[in-house]
Order: C-alpha cells, then sequence, then structure tokens
C-alpha cells in the first residue's frame, strides 16, 4: 500500500448532514458484531491513518455554531452517479476489522459514514473494509450543510457555509501531507438530494437548480450574497452539501 498521506481525495457528491433532524443519518454507536465475508478489496485501508486524517480535517473546522460538517464516502470504482447516490448495502457497507474487533459502521444512502474512535482497532492495526470495490488508498471527502428548521435556508447561510468552507482550506499548510487535494478544491454550489420527488426553490419560486442524476445542483449567486432570499427544499430532503 502506498503511503498512508495518499489517502484522501475530495469528493463532492451529497451526503446528509450530522446535526439536522431528518437528516441525521448515522451516530457513533456500536452495530453487533457481525462475520464479514467479501471478495479482497485493494480500496481497504488502515483504520489509523484514515481516522487520523479524518480528525486533522475536523480540526479545520471553525468552532460552533457553524454551518457545515464532514462525512466520508465511499470512493467507487464501477458504479454510475446514479447508482453510487442510491448505494446502500443489504447487509454492511464499511467496516473496522482487527484482529479482535470486528465492527460495523452506520452507513447512509450514497455511501457516506464517519469513522468511530476505537483506541482498540489502532492497537490491532486493524483495517478499514468496503463491502463494495472501491479506488485505492483514497476515502471521499464531502461537505454537508446544515439547514433550518422546514428545510429552509437563508442565502446568507449559502454564502457563508461557501466562506467557512474555503476558511478551513486556507488554515491547510504545504507541509501538510494528505491534505493536498482539500486544499485544491472549489466549492460553487450546493448539491441536494431527495428521497422521493423534491424541488428547489428561491422564495418561493422556481431557482434555476440543474437535475443531476437524482440531485439538484444550485449554483452560488454573489449578487444575492447579502440578500434576505431563501432557498427551502420542499420534499423529503435527505442530503446537502457543497458542491
Amino acid at each position: 500500500m502506498r503511503r498512508a498521506y495518499r489517502l484522501f481525495a475530495c469528493a463532492w457528491a451529497a451526503c446528509a448532514a450530522l446535526p439536522a433532524g431528518a437528516q441525521t443519518v448515522a451516530d457513533d454507536s456500536v452495530l453487533p458484531a457481525v462475520e464479514i465475508r467479501s471478495r479482497k478489496n485493494a480500496g481497504d485501508a488502515p483504520y489509523a491513518a484514515a481516522y487520523q486524517l479524518q480528525q486533522r480535517v475536523m480540526a479545520l473546522l471553525p468552532p460552533e455554531p457553524r454551518l457545515i460538517d464532514l462525512r466520508l464516502r465511499v470512493m467507487f470504482v464501477d458504479l454510475t452517479l446514479r447508482e453510487r447516490d442510491d448505494f446502500m448495502p443489504p447487509n454492511w457497507g464499511v467496516a473496522i476489522v482487527g484482529t479482535t474487533i470486528d465492527e460495523v459502521i452506520p452507513m447512509a444512502r450514497g455511501g457516506y459514514f464517519l469513522l468511530p474512535d476505537r483506541p482498540l482497532a489502532r492497537g490491532e492495526n486493524a483495517t478499514v473494509m468496503f463491502n463494495t470495490q472501491t479506488k485505492v488508498n483514497f476515502i471521499g471527502m464531502t461537505w454537508s450543510v446544515r439547514v433550518r428548521e422546514g428545510n429552509l435556508l437563508p442565502y446568507r447561510d449559502f454564502a457563508q457555509a461557501l466562506a467557512q468552507f474555503d476558511a478551513a482550506k486556507r488554515k491547510v499548510h504545504w507541509y501538510q501531507r494528505g491534505l493536498a487535494e482539500f486544499s485544491q478544491v472549489r466549492m460553487s454550489a450546493l448539491r441536494a438530494c431527495f428521497v422521493g420527488q423534491g424541488a428547489v426553490l428561491l422564495d418561493g419560486a422556481a431557482s434555476g437548480a440543474v437535475l443531476q442524476g437524482r440531485c439538484w445542483i444550485l449554483g452560488f449567486d454573489q449578487a444575492r450574497a447579502a440578500s434576505d432570499a431563501v432557498i427551502s427544499f420542499n420534499g423529503e430532503l435527505e442530503s446537502l452539501t457543497l458542491h
């Protein structure tokens, strides 16, 4: 396996917002141990390296209250965009496997998850295993956006979410291995995915969002950054991320 600092790449597909009510899709609870059986996957990664990089990136985020959160995502190799968005394994999707530890990690549809802190896994040099073929040495990073009650997002919040992401990028130093891809990504839109049918409206009217697969892309308009405009998500919002 190549060096651990090559483990992450930035991805800008949808992921569910951690703290936002119905958008919460996973927590740090321990699922019952299961026996993991899967064909060898070159994308399986060392748990210690993956968890360390996850925490390093999370440390770059602004303090609470904030508008963005980090979620990890499977880096698929053989699925279409629509298949990736619909991905939900029938039994398990990602697990931490070591000498004695054998733990399934909660995963949201689309392949989104966070790694829990498991000192035992570090001590056993455990592996993060995926129940689908994934890119070698890469785990995706996505940036969920928190919405207000009623699935509303003031345009000012949209602007602030982008500003918070840019501020986090500026904290990355050139010598920080593993974060180069993150520091080079530019976000300029929202990606809203719905459980079923949905629509993205701006002040109750058409927003100009473009359908991509089963998700809607809404580009940022700097002219509205300081306005009182409000984006609303009509339908059961499954995830909202920077794009």
